[in-house]
């Protein structure tokens, strides 16, 4: 329910962008509910996972663990970047 919700909140964070691009509010706004999903989608996977053993889910269903990693720890440094100096680095690092 909760990937549901913030889901829910793309549209509204993309239009926040297209309107205020170099905007780092609006930036950061779209970077926190972009990493929030991708975290509530590594716990389902996580969930599915507890769930069938055997089925060798990843964090991220069949992608490999350091894939999902990287991917995350390139979200959180635009995040900062976007925060700290360059308000586009959220959108080019997702």
């Amino acid at each position: 329910m909760l990937l549901l919700f913030f889901s829910s909140l793309f549209p509204y964070t993309t239009s926040l962008v297209a309107e205020h691009f170099n905007n780092a509010t609006a930036q950061v706004l779209y970077g926190s509910i972009i990493i929030i999903i991708s975290l509530m989608n590594v716990l389902l996977s996580l969930n599915l996972r507890k769930l069938n053993p055997e089925a060798n889910f990843g964090l991220l269903y069949g992608t490999r663990t350091v894939i999902v990693a990287l991917d995350l720890l390139f979200k959180l440094v635009g995040l900062l970047i976007s925060m700290t100096i360059f308000p586009a680095a959220m959108v080019l690092s997702i």
